[in-house]
């Protein structure tokens, strides 16, 4: 068993999960994560299953960021429209990014957005994590992913240390 809190703890939650999303859903069933969750005394364990067709629009500008809950954090993610931006959403700061802030600009907010599933919030080591499993529809094409976040001192980050990107986008 990995101790609770490790990183490779973590990992294996967010796999569960996103296992388990690939799978037929059935009415608040979340796979799993919750028997790993339970197996590692992890606290507060938060389950929500949003409403159907529950979207999260792109912002206007960066002074609307407030990533005070996971899904303002998914808005400002999907907004990101310079390195700025971008850098404002992640715990780690990076000098550059793949992410075509140009298109991020310029899309239209009615074929650009998140389509969320379901979020699940805990408690590890007295540190708060959620995972946000979505969909990115974007040019008639979607990616269904997760998002893997900590909030720190009020506000919700990515945390891109947590998990593989190569895992996330096979997944």
């Amino acid at each position: 068993m990995e101790k609770k809190g490790s990183i490779k703890y973590i990992f294996q939650i967010w796999v569960c999960l996103m296992a388990f999303s690939l799978s037929a859903q059935t009415d608040n069933d979340y796979g799993c994560a919750d028997k790993m969750l339970l197996n590692y005394n992890a606290s507060a364990v938060n389950k929500f299953l949003y409403p159907e067709d529950t979207r999260v629009l792109k912002l206007s500008s960066i002074s609307e960021v407030n990533n005070n809950t996971p899904e303002a954090l998914l808005a400002s993610v999907l907004s990101a429209s310079s390195l700025e931006w971008f850098n404002l959403n992640r715990i780690t700061k990076r000098e550059s990014s793949r992410q075509n802030f140009e298109y991020i600009k310029n899309a239209d907010p009615n074929e650009y957005y998140f389509l969320l599933d379901f979020k699940i919030e805990f408690q590890l080591n007295n540190k708060n994590y959620a995972i946000v499993k979505h969909t990115l529809f974007y040019e008639n094409r979607y990616i269904s992913t997760s998002l893997p976040m900590q909030k720190i001192n009020g506000k919700w980050l990515v945390d891109d240390g947590l998990f593989n990107p190569q895992l996330v986008m096979l997944l």
